[in-house]
């Protein structure tokens, strides 16, 4: 008789595992952070990186960028980041801003859309999705932008 107890508890708490697992797959347990540092405008001179120094911010491109209505009725931005600097970065960040057809913002959002460990060398791609809670149509407008801190 004991051991069936023992098994009758072990099945009952994977099932309760499996059960919090399924119900907490899509919650964003990641919090909205701004990164520290400096603003840097880059060109294409060698001067412009020469005075980089780690952890500061720049300006990356944002590739095959598209903004659609989910399943759910909620915008799903998805699009690609290229490093187009001459420096690693890594810390990349997406900001997000929608505004409705007479140019309120409706919502803001900023996104650390890497892991801290990912290290994006110069001309490299890496794919990026937000699902901010807006409601897809009551976007008249949005500017969406990518920022990626300097690595040493």
């Amino acid at each position: 008789m004991r051991m069936k107890k023992k098994y009758l508890f072990s099945g009952l708490s994977s099932a309760l595992f499996f059960v919090v697992c399924i119900m907490t797959q899509d919650i964003d347990i990641r919090s909205d952070a701004y990164a520290q540092g400096s603003n840097v405008s880059l060109s294409n001179s060698s001067n412009a990186t020469s005075s980089m120094t780690k952890n500061d911010k720049i300006s990356l491109l944002i590739e095959d960028l598209s903004v659609t209505k989910s399943p759910t009725g909620i915008a799903d931005t998805a699009g690609k980041i290229r490093n187009n600097s001459t420096v690693n970065v890594n810390d990349l960040m997406v900001s997000a801003e929608f505004f409705d057809k007479e140019g309120a913002s409706i919502n803001k959002s900023d996104r650390f859309v890497t892991s801290q460990s990912l290290i994006l060398k110069p001309g490299e791609v890496v794919p990026f999705k937000l699902l901010p809670i807006v409601s897809f149509e009551r976007i008249g407008n949005y500017t969406i932008t990518a920022t990626g801190d300097v690595t040493s």
